[in-house]
C-alpha cells in the first residue's frame, strides 16, 4: 500500500451551493456512505484515426474528452438532503401524514454545486478531492431485501467553474492535508 499521497477510502462527502468560480463554503456533510461505493472516473480523450490518401498509414488524434466523474451511494438521507441532491420539496401529503416527507419533483431539475470528499488518514495526511462546480445526477437505486438496502446514487460530473468576471478555474483539485 502506498504510504503517502494516496486516497484511502472515504470518510466524508460534502455538497452545496457553488461559489463564484470557486468552491462553495456552505456545504452539507454526508457521512452514511455505502461501503465500497465511491468511484472516480478520470477524464479520458477518445481517439480518432484519420486515414491518409493512397496509403495504409493513418494519423491518430484526440477527439472529445469525457469529463471526470465521481459516483457515490448514500443511505439514510434526510428529506432536506434529498431536496438538495434531487430537487423537489419537503412537506405534507394531502392525506394528513406528518410533515417531513420527501416529495419528488414532477420533472428532474439540473442541479449544480460544489462537491468534495475527504479520505481516511494515511500517516497523518488525508486526501481531499474537490469539484468547485459539479452537476449532480441523482436517483434512488437498489433492491429492498432481507440483507440489502436501496440507496441514493449520485454521479457528480466535474464542470469548469467560471466566475462572474469570466475567470475560469480547474474542473477538479486533488490535494493532501495534514490531519490535526
Amino acid at each position: 500500500m502506498a504510504k503517502f499521497n494516496n486516497v484511502l477510502g472515504v470518510k466524508k462527502v460534502y455538497f452545496g451551493p457553488a461559489g463564484d468560480g470557486v468552491m462553495g463554503t456552505e456545504l452539507t456533510e454526508f457521512t452514511d456512505i455505502e461501503l465500497g461505493s465511491l468511484t472516480i472516473e478520470g477524464a479520458n480523450a477518445t481517439e480518432e484515426n484519420i486515414g491518409t490518401e493512397d496509403n495504409d498509414n493513418y494519423l491518430t488524434v484526440d477527439g472529445t474528452v469525457d469529463p471526470t466523474t465521481v459516483t457515490v451511494r448514500f443511505y439514510g438521507l434526510t428529506p432536506e438532503q434529498r431536496v438538495e441532491l434531487m430537487g423537489g420539496k419537503v412537506g405534507t401529503v394531502d392525506d394528513g401524514e406528518d410533515e417531513g416527507n420527501y416529495m419528488a419533483p414532477a420533472a428532474k431539475p439540473s442541479i449544480y454545486g460544489s462537491f468534495k470528499f475527504e479520505s481516511k488518514e494515511i500517516n497523518g495526511k488525508r486526501a481531499v478531492f474537490k469539484m468547485p462546480y459539479a452537476k449532480a445526477n441523482t436517483r434512488d437505486q437498489g433492491t429492498a431485501t432481507k440483507n440489502g438496502l436501496p440507496a441514493v446514487e449520485v454521479v457528480f460530473t466535474a464542470n469548469t467553474p467560471e466566475s462572474v468576471a469570466g475567470d475560469k478555474g480547474h474542473p477538479y483539485i486533488l490535494g493532501f492535508e495534514d490531519v490535526v
